[in-house]
């Protein structure tokens, strides 16, 4: 790897900034340690930085508590959600994903206009 290659913690630094934390997305709850949630993730936006000159990344992003944080990434592993999820917590979820695929798309859209 060479120093031009701008790698996912490189996009985390270029993408700070000082936010106030909102409560959790899904339960509206532990504002205090709420982890902002990149939808698109900065392993992606590095893997494009890399390939499309000029492209100005946006990464969506949620704040979700520390649980709701690791179930997210868990449910995008194993493509299933908790059995103790009810009704209002897979509506936020499937949000979640909308809000995803709109960034994915709005990406795309991006990179044909760049390349």
């Amino acid at each position: 790897m060479n120093n031009l290659t701008i790698r996912a913690k490189d996009i985390r630094s270029m993408l700070k900034t000082v936010e106030h934390r909102e409560p959790c997305f899904i339960c509206g709850e532990h504002e205090a340690i709420s982890e902002k949630h990149h939808l698109i993730t900065l392993k992606e936006c590095a893997f494009w930085i890399n390939r499309v000159p000029n492209l100005e990344m946006k990464s969506p992003t949620v704040w979700l508590c520390p649980n709701h944080h690791r179930y997210w990434h868990l449910a995008t592993k194993t493509l299933e959600l908790p059995d103790c999820f009810t009704d209002k917590h897979v509506e936020k979820y499937k949000m979640l994903l909308s809000r995803r695929v709109a960034g994915l798309e709005e990406l795309r859209k991006q990179i044909n206009q760049t390349g």
